[in-house]
């Protein structure tokens, strides 16, 4: 009898959709490599994977997701991926791998997320995990998932939006309202709005205080 701690042998086929050529055949040819991934597909675009027939697009025990920069869309397509193929991993993988990304794709219902920075082993051990049907979330920079857990904080005991907290957990890297607005993908104005609703529900008069009240220190 196969103890419930032993790998299977295969871990069958798996997609990649990326839409850069160099980086979508390097993890797929890892994956048959060096994760017991018998063979792996690929797909440019989200578009493309959807233009394709449903039996060309099925038989996948994982999906390897690059995550793009336009959030609406990319989440829109990560939750019809996992609608139409349940039993099915979904691992989330992005060079933009700010503690925000994988907070949000975790929202999006998927299994697994890791930076494009990491290394061949943290890629073949979060793999594994999301194949072993646990749910791995790289939080770079910080082990404890610091800057996720500072989030879920700002929304649960200060009442903050997700949105209002995401720009909160730059703000307290030292990023500029201009910065934040690029990362998250809005008008520096709006960020400006967000920071002012922030401190007004913090109870502080600039981001310096709000910053050091986050941290435990108040000026």
């Amino acid at each position: 009898m196969q103890s419930t701690n032993e790998q299977p042998a295969s871990f069958g086929s798996a997609a990649v959709i990326d839409d850069h050529p160099l980086v979508a055949k390097g993890l797929a040819e890892y994956l048959t490599s060096h994760c017991r991934f018998d063979d792996a597909k690929i797909f440019v675009s989200a578009s493309e994977f959807l233009s394709r027939p449903f039996e060309e697009r099925s038989g996948f025990s994982l999906f390897l997701v690059d995550f793009w920069i336009d959030r609406q869309a990319a989440s829109s397509f990560l939750t019809q991926l996992l609608s139409s193929h349940p039993h099915s991993r979904l691992l989330v993988i992005s060079a933009d791998s700010g503690s925000e990304v994988p907070t949000h794709v975790k929202s999006c219902g998927a299994h697994g997320f890791i930076g494009k920075h990491a290394t061949p082993d943290e890629f073949i051990k979060v793999v594994q995990s999301v194949m072993q049907k646990k749910t791995t979330f790289s939080m770079p920079n910080d082990e404890e998932n610091g800057p996720a857990t500072l989030q879920l904080e700002l929304v649960t005991r200060y009442g903050l939006t997700e949105r209002q907290a995401e720009v909160m957990s730059l703000a307290m890297r030292g990023w500029t309202n201009k910065r934040i607005a690029d990362r998250l993908g809005m008008g520096e104005q709006t960020a400006k709005d967000h920071m002012s609703v922030v401190l007004s529900k913090l109870g502080v008069r600039n981001r310096v205080e709000a910053i050091a009240l986050l941290a435990g220190q108040r000026l």
